[in-house]
């Protein structure tokens, strides 16, 4: 029986002949919204079919957050359109550790999708020849059909009320964004700074080895040691809009820790009510 992966695989195990395997190029850029679909038509795996952070992978910027997720039933259509079928192997890269990927990953899970995975270490791993020029040949059409989401979510309303009637033993926050952010120190994106009340920082940058690798379940266990414990009835994950927090669900599932919950609208939806209590640390 063929070998199936959900969490991570390698540019080497990639090489193998799949049944049926989807290649997704996920390169993006903040800063720069023409950054990912320039870099696949320079350079991608041959085969691969880009999606576009801003217009795949998110929904229309606002109230919600600066990438909130899509309508279920308008991603499934981008899935259906991309011609991924339900028995594929997908595999999604991008070139900065998986950051953009990982949102990705956990979309195609959000839909039931259990045979995903990131390419360790990204395109900078295939050593093999890279396929240029505009896009390839459109896809056909699949009638991809989802089933029970793998995923956890949790809206802002529900988390703001959990975080005001629990304790703070009950329920433990992982903010992925940089210690600078985290702190308040800086803010480059959004309007305000810090984060919400309680959370701890686990910046998704330290699950990658220099490579940007995973590291291995053992090290990535202990990065979450910290609010894991026999006490604790919920995890969940946030960063600036709900794109690296994806990275830390990734990690922990990595590290057989099991599904994390994500707060997709992150930072940037908590920030939108000035009446949302934040800490910073100055």
């Amino acid at each position: 029986m063929q070998k199936s992966y959900s969490t991570i695989i390698s540019a080497a195990d990639l090489e193998l002949k799949f049944d049926s395997v989807s290649l997704i190029d996920c390169r993006a850029d903040l800063a720069n919204d023409r950054y990912g679909f320039e870099a696949f038509k320079r350079g991608r795996i041959p085969g691969a079919r880009f999606v576009d952070l801003n217009r795949d992978l998110s929904g229309e910027p606002g109230v919600r957050g600066r990438h909130p997720l899509p309508d279920r039933n308008n991603w499934l259509e981008t899935v259906r359109n991309l011609g991924i079928k339900n028995n594929d192997q997908i595999v999604a890269y991008d070139d900065v550790g998986g950051m953009y990927a990982a949102r990705f990953w956990w979309m195609m899970r959000w839909l039931g999708h259990e045979n995903v995975a990131l390419l360790d270490g990204g395109i900078q791993q295939w050593e093999d020849k890279l396929e240029s020029g505009k896009n390839p040949a459109r896809a056909t059409k699949s009638y991809y059909s989802p089933s029970k989401m793998l995923t956890k979510l949790i809206e802002i309303n529900d988390l703001a009320e959990l975080l005001q009637n629990t304790s703070s033993k009950e329920i433990n926050l992982v903010d992925a964004r940089p210690r600078e952010r985290y702190s308040g120190l800086t803010e480059p994106i959004d309007k305000t700074a810090g984060h919400i009340p309680g959370a701890f920082c686990l910046p998704f940058q330290e699950n990658l080895d220099p490579n940007l690798r995973f590291k291995k379940a053992e090290k990535l266990r202990a990065r979450f040691e910290e609010i894991y414990g026999d006490r604790i009835l919920e995890v969940v994950c946030y960063c600036g809009s709900g794109v690296s927090a994806c990275h830390n669900i990734l990690a922990a599932n990595i590290a057989a820790l099991g599904e994390l919950t994500l707060f997709a609208g992150s930072w940037s939806e908590w920030i939108q009510d000035s009446s949302r209590p934040i800490e910073a640390n100055y």
